[in-house]
C-alpha cells in the first residue's frame, strides 16, 4: 500500500490511505505501474504550506479510468475523512478544482493552517519516508507563479505494495502508454543542468541571476525597459498580491521598521480608482531593502501572502499628480 517517489532530489515513500481513500488509492497505484508520474514536476511551492506535483503537458491530471476509456469525465469522486486535517504536515492530498472531480495531480502538506480544505479535497496518503527532502524542496527558489526556477521532477515510482488486481484492459493499456517526456523551458534550469561553478555560493547566484534575467525580459517585452541588462535601482521594491483593502499609510507604516521610507507608490485602476493590489516601495539605503526584502517575502499583510522583490522598473514608483 506504499509508493516509492524517486525524484531527482532523492526519494520519499508515501503510505496510502486504502481504506478511507480506496478509489483514490487504486489510481495512483495503477498510474504509477505503467509509469504515468515518470517527468512530473513540482510544480509550485508555498512555502510552510504545500507543493503540487503535476505535469505540465497534462494539466490537472488524469485518472486510470480516463486512460482505459478515453472518457476524459472519468474522475475520482470525493473520499473525506473529518477525522484529517490539512493542517497536519506531511500528508498527501488531492489538488482537484472542483467536487468528485479528482485525479493524478495532488499535494503535499507542509504544516500550516490549511484546514479550509479539509471538507473539498481528500487525504489519501502520508509521507512515511524522508519528510526531511519534501522539506528541503520547499525551500527552493521559486518565480511569481511559485513553481521552483530548477526543475524538480519525478524520475519513476516503486510500488511497495499494491492489493488491488488490474482493472479490464489494463495490460493493454500498460503496453501503449508512453510517459509523457521532457520539454526544455529558456527560462528555467533542468534538474540535471550542470552549473559551471562549482562553488555553491556562485551557484545560487546564477539561479538569482537568471530569476532577474527572466523578469527583466518580461519588461523589456512591455517597453517598461530599453533592454534586458539595464540596471534597476536598489533602492526600491516592488511588492504584489496585496489585499484591495490594503493602503499606502499602511504599507508605509510596515516597511519603515527596516528604515527609511522616502515614497510608496500603490498603484490604481484609472477609471475605478481601486487598488490594483501592486505598487513600490522606495528607502533611503539600499542596504534598508534589501532588509526589508528578507524580512517581508511572503509576510502576512492584511491577511494575504505578499510577494516582494526588488523593481525589475526603470521607471520605479511614479510621482503623484
Amino acid at each position: 500500500m506504499s509508493i516509492a517517489f524517486i525524484t531527482s532530489r532523492g526519494t520519499f515513500v508515501v503510505d496510502l490511505f486504502l481504506k478511507t481513500a480506496p478509489m483514490q488509492g487504486f489510481n495512483m497505484l495503477k498510474l504509477a505501474k505503467i509509469n504515468y508520474f515518470n517527468n512530473s514536476l513540482v510544480l509550485e511551492i508555498m512555502k510552510d504550506f504545500y507543493l503540487r506535483i503535476g505535469n505540465l503537458q497534462n494539466p490537472g491530471g488524469t485518472t486510470v479510468y480516463q486512460l482505459l476509456t478515453n472518457n476524459n469525465t472519468m474522475y475520482i469522486r470525493d473520499e473525506i475523512n473529518n477525522k484529517l486535517s490539512h493542517s497536519t504536515a506531511g500528508f498527501i492530498s488531492t489538488s482537484n478544482s472542483a467536487k468528485d472531480q479528482n485525479t493524478s495531480e495532488f499535494f503535499i502538506t507542509l504544516g500550516r493552517d490549511l484546514s479550509r480544505f479539509d471538507s473539498i479535497r481528500t487525504i489519501f496518503g502520508r509521507i512515511s519516508e524522508n519528510f526531511e527532502l519534501i522539506k528541503s524542496i520547499s525551500e527552493e527558489f521559486v518565480d511569481e507563479t511559485y513553481r521552483p526556477y530548477k526543475n524538480i521532477r519525478i524520475l519513476g515510482t516503486k510500488i511497495l505494495y499494491d492489493p488491488f488486481e488490474d482493472p479490464p484492459g489494463f495490460e493493454a493499456l500498460k503496453t501503449r502508454f508512453v510517459p509523457y517526456g521532457v520539454v526544455k523551458e529558456t527560462n528555467r534550469l533542468e534538474y540535471d543542468e550542470i552549473l559551471e561553478d562549482i562553488d555553491p555560493e556562485k551557484s545560487l547566484e546564477k539561479i538569482e541571476k537568471l530569476k532577474t534575467q527572466h523578469n527583466a525580459e518580461i519588461l523589456e517585452m512591455l517597453g517598461d525597459i530599453p533592454d534586458a541588462d539595464a540596471r534597476p535601482p536598489d533602492t526600491t521594491l516592488f511588492i504584489c498580491k496585496l489585499h484591495p483593502r490594503t493602503t499606502e499609510d499602511g504599507l508605509r507604516i510596515v516597511f519603515s521598521k527596516f528604515g527609511t521610507v522616502t515614497r510608496v507608490d500603490l498603484l490604481k485602476d484609472k477609471k475605478t480608482g481601486q487598488s490594483l493590489c501592486y505598487g513600490f516601495i522606495e528607502f533611503s539605503k539600499a542596504v534598508e531593502a534589501e532588509n526589508a526584502y528578507k524580512k517581508m517575502q511572503r509576510a502576512v499583510i492584511d491577511n494575504r501572502i505578499v510577494l516582494v522583490d526588488f523593481c525589475q522598473s526603470l521607471r520605479g514608483p511614479q510621482s503623484k499628480k
